[in-house]
């Protein structure tokens, strides 16, 4: 599992949060996406329905490559296990 964020501060309404909550949806469904594109199982279903902003997608993107940077991918199961190297 890789968590980032939080990534907004908490909104005090809920039509503020709806803004927030569109954002983070668009960029979740591009990360998603990425991580299937290189053969990873990824839980749950991830819409796009707002484009994330490039920059903010590149940031993420460069995150989860570090976390990933010392593990090996399984292709056939679809998960990382620990490096041996």
């Amino acid at each position: 599992m890789i968590a980032i964020g939080p990534m907004y501060p908490e909104e005090q309404t809920f039509t503020a949060h709806k803004g927030v909550r569109d954002v983070m949806a668009g960029l979740e469904g591009a990360v998603a996406a990425a991580l299937r594109q290189r053969g990873f199982t990824v839980l749950g279903k991830h819409s796009v329905s707002h484009a994330p902003d490039p920059s903010e997608l590149n940031e993420v993107l460069a995150l989860i490559e570090k976390k990933l940077a010392n593990r090996l991918h399984n292709s056939e199961l679809g998960y990382l296990t620990e490096s041996t190297e």
